[in-house]
């Protein structure tokens, strides 16, 4: 009896271990199947849906920890608040990546005549350098599009467009050209022209019809490597559709920040999703501005009184930081754009007197201007808001789309004989609105020189491509000589009086 219940035991015991090894494989294979990774861009989206067009749940910020379950096309699965959301691949670092990742990607071949590099992973970051065509460079990382490279000393960002790679990143890929990460596509376009490399500028050697389907062997920027015949070719993403999307683009540009744009049509639809097809939700006016999320081809991911929804990206114009919003006033000048240009900046500091800078002086009392002219209800654009260096092409480009009404160009004049003094404007009879140029050059000069008891000067009319350049009337203020000690005074001390003198001249402009 006693030998029978020993057995009986040893059996129980045999089987409770056994189950427990067991349910520890089960365990085990699990955490096996999860993948850690961590968000590498500044702010990503959380979607319901595999698809850049799928309805946004949340975000995560730069540095978040998240688990993924599992791998869909250039998705993730991972959980979210208790439940479920997909977010892009291509801005998360994942725990097998960096262990399997040296400390370099291989070496990079620019295809670009000259390619720049940026202090981040951005279009909008500055610019730090360049390198030319067939420069070779070191490939540190991979950041969405974007390489982080090395040339010589100097570290930066450029695009993947622009980069043949080769080494250790142009074998894994050689790789995965013959394996299962070859994906199927279709064409969109009624006919796509097959380049012989990543690039708009590169030979055109075949074209494929709508409906054409194609092996994508891998991407380079907005860019598949695809064969045709024994040949290879690129052929551009937004015209193509991938095996389990549903629309013609996988991925979608996750933006580092937001950007603000400006509506220019008329009236303006906003949709459920990106598409033409898609529900309208509402619409926008011309001049409202919406908060830009991401560019998904063509469409943009905007905000709006704190609703989601899709814009089509051709009628809507991205604004720069300057591009300051129209005035809270109701003043005569209401309804009215003004494009302020401080003159010089950054490297070129202007006429200099001592330690005053021209360049210094003329964005002070652009600052002052802009706000006299918002308290009058005008919306006011500035081609700089701070010291750096605008090209004049860069100028005029800046204004003819700000949709302004006037250009005023400010500047202070100089001259070796420190006794020269006075206040002049400058505009051009060969500019596009002469007779208004001149008027509104004679209305401020006239404001200028008796609000502030300078010397009248008169007007002068000269062809500078700031006031030949733009498609409206267009002066250059200099309201006295930063070499003269008595207008260096008024243009230092005087700032807020003379901004309100060159707002005088402009409502009896618009009388």
């Amino acid at each position: 009896m006693k030998r029978t219940t020993v057995l009986v035991l040893i059996f129980i015991l045999f089987i409770t271990l056994f189950h427990g090894i067991e349910q520890t494989k089960d365990n085990t294979a699990y955490a096996q199947g999860v993948t850690q990774g961590e968000i590498t861009a500044s702010s990503l989206f959380v979607r319901a849906d595999a698809s850049p067009t799928a309805k946004i749940i949340g975000g995560f910020s730069k540095g978040a920890k998240v688990e993924i379950h599992e791998t869909k096309n250039s998705w993730y699965k991972v959980r979210f608040n208790n439940g479920w959301g997909y977010i892009h691949s291509g801005y998360v670092k994942t725990a097998a990546a960096a262990s399997n990742q040296s400390s370099s990607l291989g070496t990079g071949e620019i295809t670009a005549s000259s390619l720049n590099i940026r202090s981040a992973a951005s279009t909008s970051a500055s610019i730090t350098g360049s390198v030319k065509r067939g420069a070779k460079v070191e490939l540190l990382e991979k950041k969405g599009e974007w390489y982080k490279i090395k040339s010589g000393s100097r570290e930066g960002f450029v695009h993947g467009s622009y980069v043949k790679v080769s080494g250790n990143a142009d074998s894994s890929s050689k790789k995965a050209e013959g394996s299962s990460n070859v994906t199927k596509g279709e064409i969109t376009a009624s006919s796509l022209n097959v380049r012989s490399s990543a690039s708009t500028s590169a030979s055109i050697i075949s074209s494929l019809k709508r409906g054409a389907t194609v092996d994508l062997h891998e991407k380079s920027g907005n860019w598949y490597k695809i064969k045709v015949g024994n040949t290879w070719g690129y052929i551009h993403d937004s015209y193509v559709k991938t095996a389990g999307s549903g629309s013609a683009n996988t991925a979608p540009a996750e933006s580092s920040k937001t950007t603000t744009g400006e509506v220019t049509a008329s009236s303006l639809n906003v949709r459920a999703e990106a598409s033409t097809s898609a529900k309208i939700t509402g619409s926008l006016t011309r001049g409202t501005r919406v908060e830009i999320h991401e560019k998904n081809n063509n469409w943009y991911t905007i905000k709006t009184n704190g609703s989601w929804g899709y814009v089509h990206a051709s009628y809507v114009r991205e604004v720069s930081a300057n591009a300051g919003t129209t005035g809270s006033g109701t003043g005569s000048l209401s309804g009215k754009t003004i494009f302020l240009d401080p003159g010089h900046g950054g490297k070129d500091p202007g006429a200099v007197a001592g330690n005053v800078y021209e360049k210094t002086i003329t964005l002070s009392l652009s600052h002052k201007i802009k706000q006299k002219l918002e308290a009058e209800g005008a919306r006011v654009v500035m081609s700089r808001a701070d010291d750096r260096f605008i090209s004049i092409g860069n100028r005029v480009t800046q204004a003819n789309q700000s949709g302004a009404n006037l250009f005023i160009s400010v500047h202070t004049n100089a001259f070796p004989n420190a006794a020269a003094s006075g206040a002049e404007v400058l505009y051009s009879a060969a500019g596009k609105h002469p007779n208004d140029s001149r008027m509104l050059a004679l209305e401020l000069q006239s404001a200028i020189a008796n609000g502030m008891n300078f010397r009248n000067r008169g007007t002068v009319n000269r062809s500078l491509q700031v006031l030949t350049g733009p498609n409206m009337p267009a002066v250059l203020i200099e309201p006295g000589f930063i070499t003269n000690s008595g207008d260096l005074a008024k243009l230092v001390n005087e700032q807020d009086k003379l901004a309100g003198e060159v707002v005088k001249g402009l409502k009896n402009y618009y009388k």
